[in-house]
């Protein structure tokens, strides 16, 4: 179970809610997800033929086949039922039928910038890369470092600061309304914060619509 700021529920639509899991795993797993996204941080994996190195991400539909050597790499997915071996992280979110968008971004901090408290309209796991990063909501604080992996609901306010090191970067699967595709999600809570400068960068990986039924 992924590391929590606090609960709220997410419903993509309004009607009757479906249960799902967004999952994050750093090996092949035994799951029949309807969407999987992968992340490489070093080294060099097969999917389904292709070949995906450092850096490198792409997006799946269904359980990709996955051969890798020394590599390092990181699979989030959407499924309708939990995991049925050990992940990092395993959360339950509740969506309606229809579409939901879900994307796959970086998150670049240099040393000590501060994403002002804000929210996210969706659901979503991080994985720290590098770094360090204080992340402050709700009176709960935790300091995380290189591995350290999260969950936040949505429309839940955060606070995140860097530390004093070059760089500070996570990766990031969320589960958003489908009027963000292309669009940055994050919603600044206080105007005055909304003036100041942001040097964190956001790289998005990838957007996909998917039906939900």
């Amino acid at each position: 179970m992924a590391k929590m700021l606090y609960r709220n529920q997410y419903e993509t639509l309004k009607g009757p809610m479906k249960k799902y899991y967004i999952t994050l795993s750093d090996i092949p797993q035994k799951t029949d997800p309807i969407f999987s996204a992968i992340w490489v941080a070093h080294g060099a994996i097969d999917v389904n033929g292709s070949t995906l190195r450092s850096g490198d991400a792409a997006g799946f539909d269904g359980s990709p086949v996955i051969k890798a050597t020394d590599a390092k790499y990181l699979q989030f997915t959407l499924q309708t039922a939990p995991p049925e071996s050990p992940v990092l992280a395993c959360e339950q979110i509740n969506c309606a039928s229809g579409d939901v968008l879900v994307r796959l971004d970086q998150v670049s901090f240099p040393a000590g910038a501060v994403a002002y408290c804000h929210v996210h309209p969706g659901p979503g796991i991080r994985y720290l890369v590098e770094g360090r990063l204080r992340l402050e909501a709700d009176n709960h604080v935790q300091d995380a470092l290189p591995g350290h992996v999260w969950f936040e609901p949505a429309n839940t306010p955060v606070r995140a600061t860097a530390g004093n090191v070059p760089l500070t970067r996570f990766i990031r699967f969320m589960v958003l309304p489908v009027n963000y595709e292309g669009k940055p999600s994050i919603q600044i809570l206080d105007p005055a914060d909304a003036t100041k400068p942001k040097p964190q960068t956001t790289h998005r990986f990838l957007d996909r619509i998917l039906t939900l039924g």
